[in-house]
């Protein structure tokens, strides 16, 4: 499967449809602002990674390609939820995100706030959508997955510890513990998700997580490595505070790695996205 996007069609361009959709859908009866707010974020620009990481491990476990979108959809709604609240005043106060301004900009701190409390709850929504199509141990277990993944055991637990790293002991080892939280939580959930409603075995989706936990990290340090790090030395939130560029990128290569407990059809699934990332790190 090639997940890149191509404006002829494919699996890339099916995904993105179905999102929209599903999205549109997700908003029946909801007060007309507040779903042009979780759209505005929810259907904003991206490369859609974690979906299409959905999609190609539900591939590989056959399983249903409308139920991935699900998932997909699911994943997308509280990743953006994150951002949104991310870009406000009381976090970073970003006033662009991807080009262009950000939700609160765009709608005001408080329907942002919102929009992001709405499309925390639509990602959970939609998997408790699928009750019928999987068995209800299943979507007991992808309920209690994304609920991890966005709460304060995940994102949020990354986002509440960021503050309080400090970078005097010189150890990135709670910075990693961070980006695992703030960004891996997510990337765990895409890769565990369809394995979950695909009813794979228990090593299996043990080392999904645990390359979704790598992911994370190392598309964190990936980000940072695109920073002045001369610049970003005390910043404890920042890798540059621990690393040079060189022994940074070689720390996210390593993690990369975690592919190896993955069966060779999982493995070929997802080698275009290790790729892509491997990519940015270069």
């Amino acid at each position: 499967m090639k997940p890149e996007s191509s404006p002829t069609g494919g699996p890339a361009s099916d995904l993105e449809s179905a999102i929209v959709r599903l999205a549109r859908e997700s908003l029946r009866g909801v007060p007309a602002r507040l779903g042009e707010a979780m759209l505005y974020s929810w259907l904003g620009p991206g490369k859609r990674m974690r979906p299409r990481l959905v999609l190609a491990v539900a591939q590989a476990l056959r399983l249903d390609n409308e139920i991935a979108y699900s998932l997909g959809a699911a994943i997308e709604a509280v990743h953006a939820y994150t951002l949104v609240h991310d870009d406000l005043p009381a976090l970073d106060n970003d006033d662009l995100r991807r080009g262009r301004p950000t939700n609160h900009k765009v709608f005001g701190e408080g329907l942002a706030l919102l929009a992001g409390d709405a499309l925390a709850l639509a990602g959970p929504e939609l998997v408790l959508g699928l009750r019928g199509r999987i068995p209800a141990d299943r979507l007991t277990e992808l309920l209690a997955a994304i609920l991890e993944a966005a709460g304060a055991r995940g994102v949020i637990a990354g986002q509440a510890e960021e503050p309080e790293l400090k970078a005097a002991s010189g150890n990135p080892a709670a910075l990693y513990e961070v980006f695992r939280k703030k960004t891996g939580a997510l990337f765990r959930a895409a890769l565990t998700l369809p394995a979950i409603a695909a009813g794979a075995d228990a090593p299996t989706r043990e080392a999904l997580g645990r390359l979704g936990d790598e992911i994370g990290v190392s598309f964190q340090i990936a980000d940072d490595l695109e920073d002045d790090f001369a610049a970003k030395k005390g910043d404890a939130a920042h890798v540059a505070a621990y690393l040079s560029p060189a022994a940074a990128r070689a720390e996210a290569e390593r993690r990369l790695d975690a592919d190896a407990a993955l069966s060779p059809a999982l493995r070929e699934a997802l080698a275009p996205f290790l790729a892509e990332l491997r990519k940015k790190l270069a």
